[in-house]
């Protein structure tokens, strides 16, 4: 029988290695769908809004202004990322 103590080192040096040889394949993926406008085009995110605006205009998800949604965590989120 391993033991307990053994069991939770073993898991929290394992669990790393499996998650990053799950996704170390999508470090040079492409962006795709509406990655382009939501994020690396999207004057918000680079640095044209401040974070309250993230928060209370929902046309600042996308450089498209018919894209209009409200999602201010995710927007912060890739505007922390991009700085």
């Amino acid at each position: 029988m391993i033991p307990d103590r053994f069991r939770v080192v073993l898991f929290a040096l394992v669990a790393p290695l499996v998650a990053t040889a799950i996704y170390l394949p999508s470090i040079n993926a492409p962006f795709v769908y509406d990655d382009r406008h939501a994020i690396y085009q999207n004057p918000a995110v680079l640095g044209g809004a401040e974070a309250s605006d993230l928060f209370t205009d929902p046309s600042n998800f996308s450089a498209r202004p018919n894209k209009k949604m409200y999602r201010p965590l995710t927007l912060l989120s890739y505007s922390l990322t991009y700085r």
